[in-house]
């Protein structure tokens, strides 16, 4: 009880000591609101893409092959520019298709390219030059934000013995 009567006569004659401590505090929370009103002013702008690589077939069973879908899970349009696979710094695009890839993906909507089993085989093998490097799905939007995502390594995409399922 004695350190407490202490405390508060000290805290009487140093009249400054109190106004400094809510100073602090209130700079403090100054700056907090500051930060979480510039993290919240920015939500409306968040741009974010999800690439995701997979196989695919056909039922009767007369086509097979691998694709890349984007879609956009931000919170504001994106606009694709190339989508398809990526080994090392090459791409690997459906030139068939490719027009219908390079749109504008409102939020929630998504694209997908569909790459044929021999013809993205014989590219694989080409860039892979027999090395066993990572095949990534690979996505690009007109800012010139790339997205990456790992798919499968080469030699182990050639060693399936021309199935991808």
């Amino acid at each position: 009880m004695e350190k407490v009567s202490v405390i508060i006569e000290w805290c009487n004659t140093n009249t400054g000591f109190i106004s400094a401590i809510l100073a602090c505090l209130s700079l403090i929370v100054s700056i907090v609101a500051i930060g979480i009103s510039i993290h919240v002013s920015r939500l409306p702008y968040v741009k974010k893409l999800l690439v995701k690589p997979t196989y695919y077939f056909t039922v009767p069973a007369t086509d097979e092959g691998l694709s890349v879908t984007a879609t956009n899970v931000g919170s504001r349009p994106i606009h694709i520019e190339h989508l398809g696979f990526m080994i090392k710094d090459r791409t690997i695009q459906n030139l068939d298709t490719i027009s219908k890839s390079q749109i504008t993906l409102t939020v929630s909507e998504s694209t997908t390219q569909y790459f044929e089993n021999t013809a993205f085989r014989s590219q694989v093998k080409a860039l892979s030059q027999g090395k066993n490097v990572f095949i990534y799905a690979y996505a690009k939007d007109s800012e010139g934000t790339t997205y990456k995502v790992p798919f499968i390594r080469a030699k182990e995409f050639l060693n399936q013995r021309g199935k991808v399922i």
